[in-house]
């Protein structure tokens, strides 16, 4: 059992343990689930564009309280009086070099009847899929196939398109050089974001260098700041990523804000790329 961050039930257990062998020596039988990987479904290409997914971890529920968090693959006992079911909730790393672990809450939950024998354990595959349309909407979505959302910001090093997509036919490109030793972009349409608001901007990328998300934060007198939301670092291979937009919003309430992506080239190499893909900012429906 790979177990997370979350050690609250584990206290529980222990004092629950100890109350009830004074009490009553006999213990339920814990039953058990194997999960070993999760996938995640696309229902609506429309809406969502091409589904990529990098979930890491599942939070489980037993009878609606929350037992913890586990990291894939995962065996995952499960105590109580009586049967009732179990609901898996997808967790993904956040924010990236410097992120931590999350629920996510714009994939579904998957919910399990306990319909197998205790003492023994039952394999899970679980399948998620992005909210329904009433409750979640795509605030910003850029796949490259058509258009280009990005514009340079403080330098000439644009993001140009690619053939080197993972998903579709074309993706985002920063090249870096002894010329170009950075490349920073935007996406000029600006959002109104409300605060204590869950918004997160999912990302695939492929890069050499590091990649950087941060928000241009424009208060209502006009005075812009730039704050860091969270970054990668280099992967050879396709990855994705989950940035927390919201913990900025949050914390800087102010009242429009724009996405920038950076890449940058450490003095180390003579060259630098990085690919973007599939590019969400996804928020509540109000």
């Amino acid at each position: 059992m790979r177990r997370l961050f979350f050690i609250y039930s584990i206290a529980v257990l222990a004092i629950g343990y100890s109350s009830c062998n004074i009490i009553n020596p006999k213990e339920p039988t814990p039953y058990f689930i194997q999960i070993d990987s999760v996938t995640v479904k696309n229902t609506d290409y429309s809406l969502h564009g091409e589904v990529s997914q990098k979930i890491t971890d599942v939070w489980v529920y037993y009878n609606n309280n929350l037992l913890g968090g586990y990291e894939l693959p995962a065996h995952i006992p499960i105590i109580g009086d009586t049967v009732g079911s179990i609901d898996i909730q997808a967790g993904v790393l956040r924010n990236g070099m410097n992120g931590d672990r999350a629920k996510y809450p714009y994939y579904k939950l998957n919910n399990y009847p306990i319909n197998w024998t205790a003492g023994t354990c039952k394999k899970i595959y679980p399948i998620f899929q992005y909210v329904s349309f009433d409750e979640m909407k795509m605030l910003q979505h850029e796949d490259f196939e058509i258009g280009n959302s990005f514009t340079p910001l403080n330098t000439d090093t644009p993001i140009v398109k690619s053939f080197n997509a993972k998903y579709g036919n074309r993706c985002g490109l920063m090249y870096l050089d002894a010329n170009h030793t950075q490349s920073e972009n935007i996406i000029t349409e600006k959002l109104a974001l409300a605060y204590n608001t869950v918004y997160f901007l999912e990302m695939d990328y492929q890069c050499d260098v590091p990649i950087t998300v941060n928000l241009l934060c424009t208060s209502a007198s006009g005075t812009s700041t730039i704050v860091n939301v969270g970054g990668v670092n280099p992967k050879d291979k396709w990855n994705k990523m989950y940035f927390d937009i919201g913990q900025v919003v949050s914390n800087v309430r102010a009242k429009d804000y724009n996405i920038i992506i950076s890449a940058y080239k450490p003095s180390s190499q003579s060259t630098g790329y990085a690919y973007i893909d599939n590019i969400k900012l996804i928020g509540p429906r109000k």
